[in-house]
């Protein structure tokens, strides 16, 4: 019996703020502006912002005109500044640069109608433990859990914080469940049950936290 193995052909290119960086090597921005694209033959999709924590002043625009003065077919969509990071534009905010990207998907024949519609997980009550930025409110965490805290507090929802009796903590941001991920992660550093205490900009911490966990983990 003969097996036919199906081949895909790649057609085309999305680059969200794309690149590799290197502290560790002086002057590693030219490593980025070199003679990339000269053997490109997709279409491309640039995404970049001007305030990009990583890919500071105008090197996203000297990469681009690097790799398309070689004759790669590229545009450029430049955001300008976006919050206080356009670095984290693909995982915050769909309705800016979805139109552009539909519109690349559909020039380089790919679908965009929703094939399968994803129900998002359902968020736990806000409760009255305590304000989201009480950080001497948490329970059972250290100094390095209240920073770790404060970290989490910086971040963009969708976001999720972890806890347990014992101490142990994590948080997640983004992707399709923070809460899942928060839980998970600090699960698997403590042997007590581990539960929310932050999602999004809503504490949801309370004496029966247990309740908490099975939201998320549905």
């Amino acid at each position: 019996m003969r097996c036919r193995v199906g081949a895909w052909r790649a057609r085309g290119l999305i680059n969200f703020s794309g690149g590799l960086r290197q502290d560790e090597c002086e002057g590693w921005q030219k490593n980025l502006v070199g003679d990339y694209g000269q053997n490109v033959r997709l279409s491309s999709l640039w995404l970049y912002g001007d305030n990009d924590s990583v890919w500071q002043g105008d090197l996203a625009s000297r990469m681009y005109t690097a790799f398309t003065s070689h004759g790669a077919r590229a545009n450029m969509v430049d955001f300008g500044d976006y919050k206080n990071d356009a670095h984290r534009l693909r995982r915050r905010s769909l309705q800016v640069w979805w139109p552009h990207v539909k519109a690349f998907l559909t020039q380089i024949g790919m679908p965009t109608a929703v094939q399968y519609q994803v129900s998002e997980p359902s968020l736990p009550k806000a409760t009255d433990f305590a304000s989201l930025d009480s950080v001497k409110s948490m329970p059972f965490i250290d100094e390095g859990g209240r920073e770790g805290y404060r970290n989490f507090l910086r971040q963009y929802s969708s976001r999720a914080f972890a806890v347990s009796d014992s101490g142990t903590w994590s948080w997640a941001e983004g992707g399709d469940d923070p809460m899942s991920v928060a839980i998970a992660s600090c699960q698997k550093q403590s042997s007590d049950p581990c539960h929310l205490y932050a999602v999004d900009n809503r504490v949801v911490w309370n004496d029966g936290a247990s309740e908490t966990q099975q939201t998320a983990s549905r």
